[in-house]
């Protein structure tokens, strides 16, 4: 009985713990977070984005690197970086988006 207990305490922790803090934003169907990184002073003219998307943790396509989005808005000098992801169907991962999206001169 004790070692059941110990089994299902250890599997809670354990899967619960891959749900982050800024993950839990209520009972929202689309879970959404932008998180923006200012690294110039420089005005952007500019705007690359480089988008992946993944289902159900296991398959992602495509390609959100910094370098990706640089290249598809001919970008010579960040001036600033944002990351956005986008979650459906509550606190399950099944479909999630994820964007980068860079400004620049």
């Amino acid at each position: 009985m004790i070692k059941k207990a110990i089994i299902i305490s250890f599997l809670i922790i354990n899967l619960t713990s891959c749900i982050g803090y800024y993950d839990l934003k209520g009972m929202d169907p689309s879970l959404n977070q932008t998180v923006g990184h200012k690294v110039d002073s420089d005005i952007a003219i500019k705007k690359g984005e480089a988008c992946i998307t993944s289902v159900l943790l296991l398959f992602a396509f495509g390609d959100s690197s910094i370098e990706k989005a640089k290249r598809e808005g001919y970008i010579k000098k960040i001036t600033s970086v944002e990351t956005s992801y986008k979650h459906f169907l509550l606190y399950i991962p099944v479909f999630q988006r994820g964007c980068t999206v860079v400004r620049g001169i």
